[in-house]
């Protein structure tokens, strides 16, 4: 039977041969979150305040319409002595929920706050912010760090007068034996 042979043998050739790519099969890469932008963190008193824009597009260009949250984790360190980038921060501090900033499927802010109080004077903090998908998938995190700086002391003897059209504020300076006058 030299039709069946020859069926037979198109059949292997076309099984052996493919698509013509040589490989494992590939499967279709994630849409990932690119990373935040214009992350800024800044000390408000004895707290830092944490803010970051939230990201609009996905690492491969397309439209980012997945974001479920982000994860904020911290790690402390010494600023004297200790390396801020050394080490990524791996205690997860806090998770933002993104529809807490929708309202009616629209967003209301396009910028993200956070404030940790739970920190000490004289220790540096460094963040890395993850945005997350609806498939539980990190996206590209950004990291920033600071050091936490004491509080100063108010001013002392503060006294407020008037003058031809204007408002006059004085004051001493706090803890200071020379006690120099400010004048506003």
């Amino acid at each position: 039977v030299p039709g069946a042979a020859l069926v037979c043998a198109v059949l292997v050739c076309a099984l052996l041969c493919g698509c013509g790519k040589k490989g494992p099969v590939m499967p279709l890469k994630a849409k990932l979150p690119t990373s935040p932008e214009q992350v800024s963190l800044s000390q408000r008193g004895s707290s830092l305040l944490l803010a970051w824009d939230i990201p609009a597009l996905n690492q491969d260009g397309s439209e980012l319409d997945n974001l479920k949250r982000f994860d904020i984790y911290r790690i402390d360190y010494v600023p004297e002595t200790g390396c801020p980038d050394c080490r990524n921060p791996q205690y997860l501090l806090q998770q933002i929920d993104v529809a807490l900033y929708q309202s009616g499927g629209k967003r209301k802010s396009e910028r993200v706050y956070m404030w940790d109080h739970f920190v000490e004077p004289g220790s540096g903090y460094r963040y890395r912010i993850v945005p997350i998908n609806g498939k539980e998938q990190a996206g590209a995190d950004a990291t920033i760090h600071r050091p936490c700086f004491p509080e100063p002391n108010p001013p002392e003897d503060l006294k407020a007068g008037t003058s031809d059209r204007q408002v006059v504020l004085t004051w001493d300076a706090p803890g200071v034996e020379d006690k120099t006058q400010g004048t506003l």
